[in-house]
């Protein structure tokens, strides 16, 4: 009796696991593609980019600052972190487009030049 016990609580772990990764696989792929339609279509084709000046530094958003506010969000206002796997997961795709295809995803903070 006891192995079996063994036997059923190993698979069903190694079920959790699978679902799991199957699920975190899915939300990555998925917030990677439309973090790249994003930053294609919207940014680079209706916006220059997205910078601001305030007291004489500029501030320059990359869409890799909105994925970790979208993560910082849904991990205090969200009924559970876990509950919503997928989506967590799409914001971690959306920061892993940027900093993978932007060169300059670390220069947030810049002075003005005149």
């Amino acid at each position: 009796m006891k192995g079996k016990l063994s036997i059923i609580s190993r698979i069903s772990l190694a079920c959790f696991a699978a679902y799991f990764s199957v699920v975190v696989c899915l939300g990555l792929v998925a917030g990677y593609f439309l973090g790249r339609y994003v930053s294609r279509k919207i940014f680079y084709g209706k916006f220059k980019s997205l910078t601001f000046e305030l007291k004489g530094i500029k501030i320059h958003l990359h869409h890799w600052v909105f994925g970790v506010v979208w993560l910082v969000c849904l991990r205090f206002f969200a009924q559970g972190f876990f509950e919503n796997l997928f989506i967590v997961s799409i914001g971690g795709g959306v920061v892993f487009e940027d900093i993978w295809h932007d060169k300059k995803w670390f220069k947030v903070f810049g002075r003005v030049r005149r």
